[in-house]
């Protein structure tokens, strides 16, 4: 993922312009996969621009990824947020989600 695309996602304030190079260092440490989280979360949302980057970026947690219960592996139900979702075990153990059952 390419910093430029979330910074111009983002659209920080000017107070946070100053912000460009401890974000930018924040970002190259992110996963691919918390980068694209991100991306697709300013994209659904829009920017941010009250919040600085730095931040945002540091603070930010994705949601797990869940499944349909219709794939192969091993599956296990889970309680997210009040809800009940499918995801594999090695999911529910790298988010620390509340095991429910064996799918």
């Amino acid at each position: 993922m390419d910093f430029e695309q979330f910074w111009d996602l983002i659209a920080p304030d000017i107070s946070f312009q100053n912000r460009y190079n401890a974000a930018q260092k924040e970002w190259e440490l992110c996963s691919p996969r918390k980068q694209q989280a991100i991306m697709d979360w300013l994209r659904i949302h829009g920017s941010y621009s009250q919040r600085n980057p730095y931040f945002f970026i540091k603070d930010f947690k994705p949601d797990p990824p869940f499944l349909h219960g219709d794939e192969k592996g091993d599956l296990v139900m889970v309680r997210y947020k009040g809800l009940y979702k499918i995801c594999t075990r090695e999911t529910m153990q790298q988010f620390k989600l509340e095991y429910v059952r064996d799918w």
